[in-house]
């Protein structure tokens, strides 16, 4: 049933599955590691609140870049972008911690919108509603891999007396420049339908919307906001809360991750076909419309 609906270049499945699980690993030794470097709640939390200004920012420009240039190079960038923040994470200076923060929130959406896009660009319309289910449950399996590795370093400071600070730092660097690794996975992918939007300055650009479109596009900002509020609270903050409530490290974490993971990833599998019974898009002459 995958091979039927999801067609898409080998590399990027590939690329997509590793680099979720290496980062993955990250996720979940980050909030023990800056835990143990003295890291208090409110530092934690102000770590979030950085990260989701900065993202923002690459948020409000990174849909611009992707209409006048190939989403590869975008997702290249990103990841240098990425290395250079978990270079400062793991020197253990507060400071370049926090302007860590600043960079890895405006990497994030240079690197997931553009993935988005090029999905968009490599898969015929009619098929959207299984590539990108489909995807995103095979990325959430390579997040619970990466997950689970959260008990390599806790196992292996157990078994061997080694300092769990410095295990969990090599993990994130090592995982950092593995990312790099992949690139040439990138470099086969072509892009069969680039927007390339010619001309115009991105302050044009916002000014040429219909207003219309900016009243739907701010009711959807509203409840966007609402449900950031809520997750920015409880997502960003629950590692840490854990391993102050219940003494937990990477393994107890990466095991509440990963299993969550799989959940996810064995529901998007049931989400094509549910999509076209209850909405989302219909079936006319063999072909899905979309509403």
């Amino acid at each position: 049933m995958l091979k039927k609906h999801l067609i898409l270049p080998r590399g990027l499945l590939v690329f997509s599955f590793v680099d979720v699980a290496l980062m993955s690993i990250v996720w979940v030794v980050e909030a023990p590691y800056l835990r143990l470097l003295g890291f208090t709640p409110l530092e934690y939390g102000i770590l979030g609140s950085i990260m989701a200004v900065t993202s923002l920012a690459g948020l409000v420009t990174v849909g611009w870049l992707t209409d006048r240039f190939k989403a590869v190079p975008l997702i290249v960038l990103s990841l240098l972008l990425r290395l250079l923040c978990l270079i400062l994470l793991v020197t253990g200076v507060k400071e370049l911690i926090y302007l860590s923060a600043g960079i890895g929130g405006f990497a994030s959406p240079l690197l997931w919108v553009p993935f988005e896009v090029l999905i968009s660009r490599i898969v015929e319309k009619e098929r959207y509603h299984y590539a990108y289910p489909y995807i995103h449950a095979f990325t959430q399996v390579g997040n619970a891999i990466g997950a689970y590795s959260g008990w390599i370093p806790e196992l292996t400071s157990k078994a061997y007396g080694m300092n769990i600070l410095e295990l969990y730092r090599l993990t994130i660097i090592v995982s950092a420049f593995a990312a790099l690794l992949l690139i040439p996975l990138l470099r086969g992918i072509k892009e069969q339908h680039p927007t390339q939007a010619k001309g115009g300055r991105l302050l044009d650009t916002i000014r040429s919307v219909p207003r219309d479109v900016w009243r739907v596009m701010g009711k959807l900002a509203l409840a966007e906001a609402l449900i950031g509020l809520g997750a920015s609270i409880s997502i960003h903050n629950i590692s840490y809360y854990f391993i102050l409530k219940y003494k937990v490290g990477s393994g107890g974490l990466g095991t509440l991750y990963g299993s969550e993971n799989l959940v996810m990833a064995f529901l998007m599998l049931l989400l094509p076909k549910l999509s076209e019974r209850l909405g989302g898009c219909f079936r006319f002459n063999n072909t899905f419309k979309y509403f």
